[in-house]
């Protein structure tokens, strides 16, 4: 797909409530927020899904090294990670929040799901998850933001957990 101009129909404030409507597999990509700008949609968003349906792979394995080899394809070496225990810098800090926060939930064996598509104006994506018993009870929804680097690795990532009141 072409680079196309974005239209004002998608602007920041308007489009919030549609994102989580638009089913994981939809394959138009929405107008994007940023009146005027240019972007090519359809290659940042497969180049960004890939990056984040890896990094949730990840969170999901059970086994270090295949949890470890996952985050090495999706991560980069120096990766910010923002999360609900704080600030984390590098591969290892990701990892360490899966093995001791995902992992070790008091609920068992969960897993973490991405309940929208990848929404990629340019090197920033979001996206919704939640995160469910393995009974498939949500037990903590979000939405992630993440930067995706020129190669096309994770090289920020912040975390949104539950709703905003």
């Amino acid at each position: 797909m072409g680079r196309r101009r974005l239209t004002g129909a998608g602007r920041a404030g308007g489009s919030a409530g549609r994102v989580a409507a638009v089913p994981v597999t939809g394959s138009a990509p929405a107008a994007r927020a940023g009146a005027g700008a240019w972007y090519d949609g359809a290659m940042n968003d497969e180049l960004h899904a890939k990056a984040v349906d890896t990094f949730i792979e990840a969170a999901n394995t059970a086994d270090p090294e295949r949890r470890a080899t996952l985050l090495g394809r999706a991560l980069t070496d120096d990766v910010v990670f923002w999360g609900p225990l704080g600030r984390g810098v590098g591969r290892k800090a990701v990892e360490d929040f899966i093995t001791e926060v995902v992992q070790r939930h008091p609920s068992g064996s969960c897993l973490m799901v991405r309940t929208t598509r990848v929404d990629a104006p340019d090197e920033w994506a979001r996206y919704g998850w939640r995160y469910e018993s393995a009974a498939g009870e949500p037990l903590l929804s979000g939405m992630d933001i993440v930067h995706v680097a020129a190669a096309g690795d994770i090289d920020e990532i912040v975390v949104f957990a539950g709703p905003l009141t």
